[in-house]
């Protein structure tokens, strides 16, 4: 892992890592989920909290994680799992 958290070796650690984080954006989230990070309280379109956590779950029953970096993975993991939404959301439009 790098100082972000990024995987950096086995490649193919990595690699998988970052195609489960599409994977999951892609099957998992809600089409009618707009933004990643709620503008307010209230906001219907935004991801939840709790569905987050369920992903992180999900993707960190995949590779396996030493206790020492598992924080800064899930950091990464939900970062790029953000920019995989904005992504396949702005195909969508």
């Amino acid at each position: 892992m790098d100082e972000e958290g990024a995987p950096i070796a086995p490649y193919e650690a990595a690699i998988k890592i970052i195609d489960w984080c599409r994977v999951i954006v892609r099957y998992k989230v809600p089409i009618i989920i707009r933004n990643w990070n709620p503008c307010n309280k209230d906001d219907q379109h935004a991801m939840p909290a709790s569905d987050k956590e369920v992903f992180w779950r999900e993707l960190k029953g995949i590779p396996t994680l030493t206790e020492g970096v598992k924080e800064k993975v899930m950091q990464f993991a939900l970062m790029n799992m953000m920019i995989n939404f904005l992504i396949f959301k702005k195909k969508l439009y």
